[in-house]
């Protein structure tokens, strides 16, 4: 079952790094034992991404940064983003698909988060979004309580703006069902509501609207 779904890349528009990104380079360290990694990233394009890396460059007393907690191949992704404003290479996607495991692109938005990196993190949140929309409408049929859960909460607690989630790359068919549920419910896109509120009321009526109770 196709989606007809094209994955973005998450790229963002009109990229361009400041004056003095590529300056000095900088040792990181990332990892543990035999998975420990040393990156060399210019000081500038760091500071530049992440407020907490600049705080340290600008403080500390080395040029380097240890990140032993962390896993290579997360960095290897951010780095790789930072340069390129991608997730990966363009010849690495294959039939239209992500190349990106869920729980590598959660551990991605997770050090971007911990580490001030506000644009990598909207990015990784698009890409969670695109492949999360992809995977669903891929995999179920148009009755699946599973896409009417994902339609009900992108269209009335998730403040859809088409512009700023790439709605162009996003499935065409969850795209018209989430502007039918928007019709219904008598609002614009991007108006969203109150999210607590929104919990709490699916509370009451989940199991009756989104479990199959056909045997």
């Amino acid at each position: 079952m196709s989606s007809g779904f094209k994955p973005s890349n998450a790229s963002l528009p009109n990229f361009q790094c400041p004056r003095g990104s590529f300056d000095n380079l900088v040792i990181v360290l990332v990892g543990r034992g035999s998975k420990k990694k040393e990156f060399q990233v210019h000081r500038g394009l760091l500071s530049y991404n992440s407020f907490k890396f600049q705080h340290v460059l600008k403080n500390g007393v080395k040029d380097d940064i240890e990140l032993f907690a962390k896993d290579p191949t997360v960095f290897e992704t951010v780095l790789y983003w930072m340069y390129t404003a991608r997730f990966w290479a363009s010849k690495t996607s294959k039939d239209g698909e992500i190349p990106l495991k869920f729980l590598h692109i959660l551990r991605v938005y997770f050090f971007a988060a911990e580490n001030g990196m506000v644009n990598l993190q909207n990015a990784a949140m698009t890409l969670i979004y695109q492949k999360t929309a992809d995977r669903i409408y891929s995999k179920t049929l148009p009755t699946s309580p599973l896409r009417r859960f994902l339609i009900d909460f992108v269209a009335d607690a998730w403040s859809l703006d088409f512009e700023a989630t790439q709605g162009s790359v996003l499935p065409n068919r969850f795209l018209i069902d989430v502007l039918v549920s928007l019709r219904e419910l008598k609002k614009a896109p991007g108006m969203g509501t109150n999210k607590a509120r929104w919990v709490a009321e699916m509370n009451k009526g989940f199991c009756g609207k989104y479990h199959d109770h056909e045997l």
